[in-house]
């Protein structure tokens, strides 16, 4: 994880403890998710 990124979200975000990256981990393996189901079709 990028602390540089982390820091720059937590001041962002009133100190959110990296929430947002978090969520943004999940969103881009459900993407992966999504595009190997588009693939077999």
């Amino acid at each position: 994880m990028n602390n540089d990124m982390c820091e720059l979200l937590q001041s962002a975000h009133n100190g959110d403890e990296c929430s947002i990256v978090e969520l943004y981990s999940r969103y881009s393996k459900l993407i992966k998710k999504f595009s190997n189901i588009a693939n077999y079709e």
